[in-house]
């Protein structure tokens, strides 16, 4: 397993077949344990070797915090502005208000998806 990493050491991608010259650099290769230790996010790139994160689990928690605030308020930015990107030409009022409807109940949906994850990431970080 290949496993390629930013420039502070975070786990990026994974690749687990060969595909040329595909892989981004850095990166380097992974156990199959060492990938799963990598999927929890308590595991990072440090000179060069796969080792154990220093982040304490409030720091950890706060890192999911944010990532989740970001994407939570973009999803909230696009549901206040469904109505934007709708062509209207030829519809009726009903039909634009169903498609608007329509583009919101995906957005609403995409949001619980998110807060979903974002409570099981939680839970693994606090049980490990």
């Amino acid at each position: 397993m290949k496993a390629h990493y930013d420039n502070d050491g975070n786990y990026v991608s994974f690749c687990d077949r060969p595909l040329l010259d595909t892989v981004p650099t850095p990166y380097i290769e992974l156990t199959d344990a060492q990938y799963t230790e990598a999927l929890t996010g308590r595991f990072c790139v440090v000179n060069g070797i796969h080792a154990s994160t220093h982040l304490t689990v409030g720091q950890r928690l706060d890192e999911l915090n944010r990532e989740y605030f970001g994407k939570s308020f973009e999803i909230k930015r696009l549901y206040a502005s469904a109505g934007l990107g709708i062509h209207t030409e030829g519809k009726t009022e009903a039909e634009i208000d169903a498609e608007v409807d329509a583009v919101r109940d995906n957005l609403k949906n995409i949001y619980d998806i998110l807060y979903s994850e974002v409570l099981a990431k939680q839970e693994v970080i606090l049980n490990g």
